[in-house]
C-alpha cells in the first residue's frame, strides 16, 4: 500500500537506522534504495536546517510526542539541493520508539515563491 503513495516514506529506529522505506525515498534523492539506506539524516539534510531537523527530532521524540512539520533542503545525488515538505512523528511499538518521516518535494513552488517557505515547527 505505501508503495502507492507518491511522498517518500521511512520509518526508523531509535539509532535512526533504516527499518522500512518506500522507493519513493530513493527516487527523491536520486539515489539506490541501498544507497538510501546508508545515509544519516545529518548527510541528507542541508547543513543550514541542521537546527531546524534537530528541533523537530526532539520535539517528536518528547514527552507529548507532538509531530513537527516545516521546509528543509535535501541533497540530492547530482549535488543540487531540493526543498521538501518535511513531517516527522515518532510512535511506539512494544517497547520500541519508531520514527516516522514523510518528505514531499515542494521545490518549484518554494523555487517559483521563496516567501512560501515554512521553517517554522
Amino acid at each position: 500500500m505505501l508503495e502507492s503513495i507518491p511522498h517518500a516514506i521511512s520509518v526508523h529506529d531509535k539509532n535512526r537506522q533504516v527499518i522500512f522505506r518506500n522507493s519513493a525515498c530513493a527516487a527523491l534523492i536520486g539515489a539506490g534504495i541501498h544507497e538510501f539506506d546508508s545515509l544519516r539524516h545529518e548527510q541528507l539534510f542541508h547543513p543550514d536546517d541542521s537546527d531546524l531537523w534537530s528541533e523537530m527530532l526532539a520535539r517528536s521524540l518528547g514527552g507529548e510526542r507532538a509531530s513537527a512539520t516545516a521546509h528543509l533542503r535535501i541533497r540530492h545525488r547530482n549535488d543540487h539541493w531540493l526543498w521538501v515538505h518535511v513531517a516527522v512523528s515518532a510512535f511506539d511499538v512494544g517497547d520500541e520508539t519508531l520514527i516516522v518521516l514523510v518528505l514531499q518535494d515542494q521545490s518549484d513552488t518554494i523555487w517559483g515563491d521563496p516567501r512560501s517557505v515554512k521553517q517554522k515547527l
